[in-house]
């Protein structure tokens, strides 16, 4: 988790500053240490009963984008 949170800091950042990089790594520490505390590594958050729902939402938003962008005047 630590490693996904930094390459996406990182990504969508784009400093990389000696500074900056530090405070990245401390916000992704930080992050994991009150995940940890809050036990959030401990439930199944991807649960296969959830999985037909998320692919209905994300169905239903990708329509809503498409049908959004055809009603902008050109």
């Amino acid at each position: 988790m630590g490693v996904l949170l930094a390459a996406a800091w990182l990504l969508w950042s784009g400093f990389f500053k000696p500074l900056l990089l530090a405070l990245g790594a401390f916000s992704c520490v930080l992050v994991l240490i009150i995940s940890h505390r809050m036990h959030l590594f401990d439930s199944d958050v991807f649960a296969l009963r959830f999985m037909s729902r998320l692919i209905r939402f994300w169905g239903w938003l990708g329509r809503e984008v498409v049908r959004s962008s055809l009603r902008v005047p050109c």
